[in-house]
């Protein structure tokens, strides 16, 4: 409503003016003979006024409810926002934004696509020499620097590891897959893949878990 006064203010305004402007021209004339002219001049003119108004209100009711509401989403945009040149170019302009807003949405999706599967690749390629490393260095155990070149060959797959845990956190609901996990070979398995670390800094831990406890989880997050 607030929105509809002030797009008509200035029509009211006119308005008044022509009929001070007439009121003024008829009196000089002497077309107002007796006082029942004048409040038919002026009962005319607001009645005028007062039709117009109420039928620019209904036929452009649905216009002004639209741009003075929030949409809730951004498909009530596209919902029809009346009769009228105004409310149908309206409309056209709002589906014309929403047609760029979707594209603009589509190539945004593209590229993080792309740069997901590029930084999968890269983790995937880089653990290759990770694990030829790791080959060397059993082939020359108990050299000096084994020890020191594999803390670091660790340090370096923990960072991969999050790194991956990280681009999959954007396609974490597709790549959550629940299912039944026995949790005592679980713990057993990343205990063991750990073994070096907990050795290296002379801790040893006891798996205490029992043997047919299970849970209903993703193996991988978990």
């Amino acid at each position: 409503m607030r929105i509809f006064w002030k797009e008509h203010l200035p029509f009211v305004l006119l308005n008044l003016f022509n009929m001070i402007i007439l009121f003024l021209f008829y009196r000089r004339l002497g077309g107002f003979s007796t006082v029942g002219n004048v409040y038919y001049f002026l009962f005319l003119s607001t009645f005028l006024l007062g039709l117009f108004l109420l039928y620019r209100y209904f036929t452009h009711r649905r216009l002004y409810d639209k741009l003075s509401s929030r949409p809730a989403a951004m498909e009530d945009l596209l919902a029809p926002a009346g009769e009228g040149a105004m409310a149908e170019a309206l409309d056209r302009l709002l589906r014309a934004q929403y047609s760029l807003y979707q594209e603009q949405i589509q190539q945004y999706r593209r590229k993080q696509e792309e740069h997901l599967a590029f930084m999968h690749q890269w983790v995937h390629q880089m653990k290759t020499p990770i694990s030829v490393m790791h080959l060397i260095l059993q082939e020359n155990e108990g050299e000096p620097y084994v020890d020191s070149i594999r803390q670091e060959l660790d340090r370096l797959q923990r960072g991969l590891n999050m790194v991956l845990h990280m681009a999959r956190l954007n396609s974490f609901p597709h790549d959550f897959k629940v299912e039944t996990v026995v949790l005592y070979p679980l713990v057993v398995a990343l205990v063991n893949e750990h073994k070096r670390y907990f050795i290296r800094k002379r801790v040893y831990p006891e798996v205490q878990v029992e043997q047919h406890l299970a849970v209903n989880t993703d193996r991988k997050w978990l």
